[in-house]
């Protein structure tokens, strides 16, 4: 059994409702069931609990470093800016890149923990924790330091840009995240992707050192992912995301303004249900009068929502990694219909998916499972079976906990 530290930057992790909260609230879960945690995470830790469908066990303990950034003298006298950065530089003790504001939030717990405690393995889940490394290795020379790299950044964002107008900044941050990609050997030991793609994008940019990696993919609990054996014939269509991010609200535009009318064309009792948090934005605002639009917002379990649709779409044009939104909706036996990018990560086996990527070949795919039942029964059949197979939690979770333990005896 090691002692690990996982560092989660998330301020909503539980009870976990987006991809990201799902992945490292699971990853956790896994870690816990062999080895004891520590989490540094910033989400208070009165609102996690111990019971009920999402649960931690016993052997993990929350840290809060909520309002806990360092003081100094510094600040008294000159802007937060300035004396952050300065604080940040000897913290690191670098005079390289800009100040990381993570660190600088997370360093009195975290100094704490590394003063008390003696670590095996330190899991930093995104760049952002990451800039921690470098001050923990100075605590904890012989300790392994891990990324769970969700997505490949720099290319995330390069995406991203394309779909606004490109500022001076956004080049340089583009520029400063693939630095930082590409120099993975400076933080940590090891990483894991969430796909063979980007691991391979990864490895290929940080082709200095030995850098171990491996993947571990996004997944589904299937206990709280239930298959729906029988399905009701409808016109329901789901959208279930995040709608903060980029790629599902770029994806989610383009198929109401593109791919829905051609639908509602053929099937005027088609409706759309749009599920997630960040309907907020105004970008949004033309469509929630339209009629055959639902915007639910943030909902405590998308399971009703997905039995009362036919369909499940994930229209993504931009985005790396892979996409839990389609595996879970396959776990709760939704026939899915994605673009090439929406499916990337994953090799979907013959018949478990259609894809498409023009509006005109996209609502036909949705037409087709709406008026040929037998088509969508056995999608959704070879779906989840597949699902099953491949994509449950507790498998993923074995091979994390293989992958540590590699690390421990240098196997990989």
């Amino acid at each position: 059994m090691a002692k690990i530290l996982h560092i989660i930057p998330y301020r909503n992790l539980y009870p976990p409702q987006n991809g990201g909260a799902l992945r490292c609230f699971n990853l956790l879960k896994a870690l816990a069931a062999e080895h004891e945690v520590d989490v540094i995470v910033f989400q208070p830790k009165v609102e996690f609990i111990k019971s009920g469908p999402f649960y931690l066990p016993e052997n993990v303990t929350i840290y809060n470093p909520i309002n806990n950034e360092p003081s100094s003298l510094l600040h008294r006298f000159i802007p937060d800016r300035i004396a952050d950065a300065i604080v940040y530089r000897y913290l690191v003790r670098s005079l390289k890149g800009p100040a990381d504001k993570t660190l600088l939030k997370i360093y009195s717990i975290l100094s704490q923990l590394l003063d008390s405690k003696n670590y095996d393995v330190i899991i930093f889940e995104h760049l952002q924790s990451m800039m921690a490394a470098k001050y923990i290795k100075k605590k904890f020379p012989h300790a392994k330091l891990i990324l769970d790299a969700h997505n490949v950044d720099h290319i995330l964002l390069a995406k991203e840009a394309e779909t606004k107008k490109q500022s001076e900044l956004m080049l340089r941050v583009i520029r400063r995240t693939k630095k930082i990609e590409s120099s993975l050997n400076d933080f940590i030991h090891a990483f894991v992707a969430c796909s063979s793609k980007d691991e391979q994008i990864l490895k290929n940019i940080n082709m200095k050192g030995s850098l171990k990696s491996t993947v571990v993919p996004n997944g589904v609990d299937l206990d709280l992912k239930p298959y729906l054996d029988i399905k009701k014939l409808g016109n329901g269509i789901i959208f279930c995301g995040h709608l903060d991010t980029v790629a599902n609200r770029e994806g989610l535009l383009w198929f109401c303004n593109s791919v829905l009318p051609l639908v509602i064309e053929q099937r005027p009792d088609a409706y759309l249900t749009v599920v997630g948090q960040g309907n907020e934005s105004k970008a949004f605002d033309t469509l929630k009068s339209k009629d055959g639009i639902v915007f639910t917002g943030r909902v405590d379990s998308v399971v009703p929502y997905y039995y009362e649709n036919n369909v499940a779409v994930a229209p993504l044009t931009l985005g790396s990694g892979t996409r839990l939104k389609i595996l879970e909706a396959m776990s709760l036996g939704n026939p899915v219909v994605s673009t090439t990018i929406g499916a990337e990560g994953v090799d979907y086996p013959t018949g478990t998916i259609l894809l498409a990527d023009e509006p005109i070949k996209f609502a036909g795919a949705i037409l087709k499972l709406l008026e040929d039942a037998s088509l969508a029964e056995k999608q959704r059949k070879l779906a989840r079976a597949f699902v099953e197979d491949s994509f449950s939690w507790n498998k993923i979770g074995d091979k994390m906990n293989h992958f540590l333990k590699s690390l421990a005896t240098n196997e990989k």
